[in-house]
């Protein structure tokens, strides 16, 4: 660093005189600083001039490759409703020609159902109606028939059979418990030995016989239980009867001292033996009418119980001559309706036959009409629906495969934008890079010519310096040699310019850097 004081025109500076002079250096470090200034500030510019326009373009890019795929997704949206209403539609008007034919399909199945049905009903009635009119010709349950005659006599001998064995059961019960009442009233009688009256000849005449002398038997059973005298001896009843007879007539003998009276007592003030007489003479009294009544009641029962004999004995002759009598009645009756009933039923067997052939062969025939009918639409309806299902499933895969090429004409479309947009902005993009390079390469330019400007003229002031003084030790050992004038400035050190302290003094890019 130099300091040259002021020339006066006695002693002219040279050309150098002015690169020493302290303001010089001033000017030269201030240019440097203002190169260093205006190169942030270009840098600066130029960075925030790069970064909104990449920004921009950026922005304009993303924005068109925005628009061009929203493009694409509502062409792509627009395409897929649409085909999607159409394969709708035309799907659903096949679906509902497969419904129709379905629906027309299994109408059909039933209506021939329905129709076999009716036939078979139809066939079925038609039968039993001419069954119905051989039965109703020769019919069993007619009331001319001979299994009729011979069925109502079977059945009306069957109930009279049954309900005579009831009325003799009936009877033969009453009877033995009559007479075990009889017995509990100390009448016992003996079993009834009579043999009974020969009934009618006429089965039904005897049947009327044994009902009479049943309910002749059962009313002499009832005036038998209606008797009262008799149950007077039946259990411990007849000592109490005695006892109280005897009371009855002991007692006005004592009372009225009858003995006494009579004389049959010696002692007429002793009463034991009149009391003895009047009770012994009251106990064979009271005996004496009880054994009359008892008399008349056994006269009485024995009466009834013999009739009851007659009667029974009657009925007991009569049943059997009308079982026997009816066993033969029935075996001729049988015998009658086997000669005729066979005749019948052969012709009946004969015309049922025929009418069951006619009707199976005309059965037989509704069937197979049938059989066929069913089996036609069995093929028929099949065969239409699949041919619907078939068209249904194609018309489905054309639909897809025209929205699958719509789709990706769409898609062929979207990349040719795309390319179309990479392309510009590619182009940009290096158009604004290459204007970038030109305007940073300006900035390097200016950059480096004012460095290079600096250290030119740092340059020349150094080798100015080091001319006008020398180091100290070229001074030496006869180095030295008089100056032929004063030097315009007085050398008072070096300055040295570091630019790393300086702010903004080393750039930031590399390519910079270097210069």
């Amino acid at each position: 660093m130099t300091d040259s004081p002021d020339f006066t025109d006695n002693d002219p500076a040279d050309g150098f005189s002015e690169r020493l002079e302290h303001s010089r250096q001033r000017e030269l470090v201030q240019g440097l600083l203002q190169a260093v200034a205006d190169r942030v500030r270009a840098e600066e510019t130029l960075a925030d001039d790069q970064a909104g326009r990449s920004e921009i373009e950026d922005r304009g890019y993303e924005d068109a490759c925005r628009a061009l795929e929203q493009k694409r997704d509502d062409a792509r949206a627009t395409i897929i409703r649409q085909y999607d209403l159409v394969r709708d539609e035309t799907l659903s008007q096949i679906d509902a020609e497969i419904s129709a034919t379905q629906i027309e399909y299994d109408d059909r199945v039933a209506e021939l159902q329905r129709k076999s049905e009716g036939d078979q009903e139809r066939i079925e009635k038609e039968r039993e109606e001419a069954r119905w009119m051989v039965q109703a010709v020769l019919d069993d349950t007619a009331e001319d028939s001979p299994k009729h005659k011979f069925e109502t006599y079977k059945a009306s001998l069957k109930v009279s059979r049954v309900r005579r064995l009831a009325d003799w059961e009936d009877l033969a019960g009453r009877v033995e418990a009559v007479a075990g009442q009889l017995a509990g009233w100390r009448m016992p009688q003996s079993p009834s030995t009579s043999q009974g009256k020969r009934p009618p000849a006429d089965t039904d005449d005897c049947l009327e016989h044994f009902v009479e002398c049943v309910d002749e038997a059962n009313h002499d059973i009832d005036a038998i239980g209606r008797q009262w005298l008799p149950r007077v001896f039946g259990g411990v009843f007849p000592l109490v009867l005695w006892g109280l007879l005897s009371s009855l007539v002991a007692v006005p003998l004592i009372v009225l001292d009858v003995p006494g009276k009579l004389k049959l007592v010696r002692d007429a003030n002793s009463l034991g033996p009149s009391v003895g007489i009047s009770i012994g003479a009251s106990l064979v009294a009271a005996m004496m009418v009880m054994g009359l009544v008892l008399l008349v009641a056994r006269i009485r029962c024995r009466r009834l119980w013999e009739r009851l004999g007659e009667h029974s004995a009657d009925a007991r002759r009569a049943r059997q001559h009308w079982l026997q009598a009816s066993q033969q009645e029935f075996g001729r009756r049988k015998d009658e309706f086997t000669d005729w009933y066979h005749v019948i039923v052969e012709e009946r067997e004969n015309a049922i036959g025929r009418i069951e052939e006619i009707q199976s062969g005309r059965a037989e025939e509704i069937a197979n009409r049938h059989k066929a009918e069913l089996a036609d639409a069995h093929q028929r309806f099949p065969e239409t629906l699949k041919q619907l299902a078939g068209r249904r499933q194609q018309q489905d895969v054309d639909c897809e495969a025209e929205r699958s090429e719509q789709l990706e004409k769409i898609e062929q479309e979207y990349r040719a934008g795309r390319e179309t947009l990479d392309r510009e902005h590619t182009q940009r993009v290096a158009s604004e890079r290459e204007r970038f390079q030109r305007a940073f390469s300006e900035l390097k330019q200016n950059w480096e010519n004012a460095c290079g400007m600096f250290d030119t003229a740092t340059g020349d002031m150094v080798a100015r310096c080091d001319e006008l003084f020398p180091a100290w030790l070229d001074l030496a050992n006869g180095g030295y040699s008089p100056p032929e004038r004063v030097p315009p400035a007085v050398r008072l050190g070096t300055f040295d310019v570091d630019l790393s302290k300086v702010p903004g003094g080393v750039p930031v890019n590399e390519q910079l850097q270097t210069v």
